[in-house]
């Protein structure tokens, strides 16, 4: 795993460019343990979003190659699938 920047409750692992080169979708997961939850942010730093929130854990991010969806895969209702 590729750790891409940390606070201190949280580490952001899995970096994934999108194909315009404008945005990285990662995994942040709390140190804490817990869920893993996918965000984006603009590659200057600026529009950090959170895309999933619910207490599945959500991880390893990456781009549809036309960069209009962002798969990644999740534990939900005890099935492991790419949502």
């Amino acid at each position: 795993m590729t750790k891409i920047l940390g606070a201190s409750d949280a580490d952001a692992f899995v970096p994934s460019w999108s194909p315009d080169g404008r945005f990285i979708v990662y995994d942040f997961t709390p140190k804490a343990g817990g869920s893993g939850f996918i965000h984006v942010i603009g590659v200057d730093g600026t529009t950090d979003r959170r895309l999933t929130d619910d207490s599945a854990n959500d991880t390893l991010p990456a781009w549809s190659p036309d960069g209009l969806q962002i798969l990644f895969t999740s534990i939900r209702d005890g099935d492991d699938g790419i949502w």
